[in-house]
């Protein structure tokens, strides 16, 4: 079986907490942070509970980041199939594509 390689490559802001997340596969997701950002208590994350702090993702590295010291990041996987359930969001060992 030929496992495929797929890298975030893109991501807009769309709305609210809303980012569409374009992938090297030609797949894109319209992904909603805000059910996450609102279930968790770390503060570090909450802080994006601002929009004027949630505007501030950058991509770096092959992942969507927030803050200088990436204080928020997440799973390429969940991001691709817009499953933040697991994610705890941060400091977390992550890789820069999915294998399919």
């Amino acid at each position: 079986m030929k496992s495929i390689i797929i890298n975030l490559e893109n991501a807009n802001y769309i709305s609210e907490f809303k980012l569409e997340l374009h992938f090297s596969d030609g797949t894109n997701r319209i992904v909603d942070f805000e059910p996450f950002l609102k279930s968790r208590q770390n503060p570090m994350i909450t802080k994006y509970l601002e929009l004027t702090e949630f505007k501030k993702f950058k991509l770096d590295g092959g992942n969507i980041v927030w803050g200088e010291n990436w204080d928020m990041i997440f799973h390429l996987e969940d991001l691709y199939f817009n499953n933040l359930d697991r994610s705890i969001g941060y400091n977390e060992s992550l890789s820069q594509s999915i294998n399919l």
